[in-house]
């Protein structure tokens, strides 16, 4: 939930920017508005993991972990890096 709440300060502050400037658009501000989307969606795929676990669904468990762990490595980790 930290690395969301960043997002949306980070956001925030970008759009805020955006807004105080008259002669051009933020390329940053879609940015930080996608990478809020994706950590929202990596944090509720984690979220059905962990409720498929309690209900003994394992495999089903451990596929939705895997997918949201991979939706926050495609935003944060440099493609140099990976």
């Amino acid at each position: 939930m930290a690395y969301i709440n960043g997002l949306r300060s980070f956001g925030h502050r970008s759009e805020l920017a955006a807004a105080r400037s008259k002669s051009q658009k933020r390329e940053s501000t879609g940015k930080w508005m996608n990478a809020l989307a994706r950590a929202e969606h990596a944090h509720w795929l984690c979220r059905e993991a962990a409720e498929l676990a309690r209900k003994g669904k394992q495999k089903e468990a451990e596929e939705s972990a895997r997918r949201g762990i991979n939706e926050l490595k495609e935003r944060s980790v440099s493609p140099r890096f990976s």
